[in-house]
């Protein structure tokens, strides 16, 4: 991908590990600085919650036409399962909030309202690789002249009973889960940000990962989740690489895991870097960047 790269000013967020019952997450959001909105969902709750970690970094406003980049791998699933339950099983009309807040792109339209932006609005919802796969349309619009300023995230939330969630997550019956917000805060006129992404590529399997490795600077540092250490260690022995030690799952499993993950990497220093993220069916994505201008 060909074009100037996103040019990171700032990240962060937060993760919280699922215990028995949910954290609340009101008393979070007024600790922010955050007047919690009324009638609203957790997934959203989670969305302000991370969004204000990261805009904290900054040292100014976003102009109003910023654009926002909201990736989920589950959406509001708490509510659209409560829908479905009282729909399906108990056979009764769903109540008209929630109803609405089962719209995923709520909580994009929140983060809109609550840092006065009218620009493009866009959430991206997969199972696989929804925070990468934002990443890289944010990148298109950047290469395109399409985005000057911009919030990119991934938020997932929790449901409890854990079990059900589990599975649903497609998870082992004993996986620690979690829910989180991370962001990103992309400035395209920033002399010195903190980071630059230069690429977000996928492949279809790990040849392709593989042969793409190989033609990096031998500078490049290559990481991702702790779990996925011994691949690292193969990408890297194979193209000649440096590893270095894969990041933690702060908190326990959720889809948009990856956002985390690379907060975590713009804080580790100098680059080049080849973030390296697996998915279901042998596919493998692998974000491009630098740390500095």
């Amino acid at each position: 991908m060909n074009g100037p790269g996103l040019r990171i000013v700032a990240a962060g967020g937060a993760a919280f590990a699922a215990g028995e019952e949910a954290l609340a997450l009101n008393p979070l959001l007024k600790a922010a600085g955050l007047k919690p909105p009324r009638r609203t969902t957790r997934l959203i709750q989670l969305a302000l919650l991370g969004a204000q970690h990261a805009m904290s970094q900054t040292h100014a406003p976003l102009a109003p036409n910023a654009s926002v980049y909201l990736a989920t791998g589950q959406g509001s699933v708490a509510d659209t399962a409560a829908l479905m339950e009282g729909m399906l099983r108990q056979h009764q009309p769903p109540m008209p909030f929630t109803f609405i807040n089962v719209s995923s792109n709520l909580a994009g339209f929140h983060i809109a309202g609550q840092y006065g932006l009218n620009g493009p609005n866009l959430t991206v919802s997969r199972h696989d690789f929804c925070f990468e796969s934002a990443l890289q349309l944010a990148l298109l619009d950047a290469a395109a002249g399409r985005l000057s300023q911009g919030l990119i995230g991934g938020v997932d939330e929790c449901v409890w009973p854990l079990a059900e969630h589990r599975r649903r997550l497609h998870q082992p019956d004993d996986a620690a889960l979690g829910e989180g917000s991370h962001w990103l805060v992309a400035d395209q006129t920033a002399a010195a940000p903190l980071a630059v992404i230069k690429d977000v590529k996928q492949f279809a399997d790990r040849t392709g990962l593989l042969e793409f490795a190989g033609g990096l600077p031998k500078a490049t540092r290559v990481t991702g989740a702790k779990r996925m250490d011994a691949v690292l260690a193969d990408i890297a022995d194979s193209a000649g690489l440096a590893q270095v030690a894969g990041v933690d799952d702060v908190g326990g499993y959720y889809d948009t895991l990856a956002a985390a993950h690379l907060v975590a990497v713009l804080q580790r220093g100098p680059g080049p870097w080849l973030y390296v993220s697996g998915g279901r069916g042998g596919c493998w994505t692998a974000v491009l960047g630098r740390n500095g201008a």
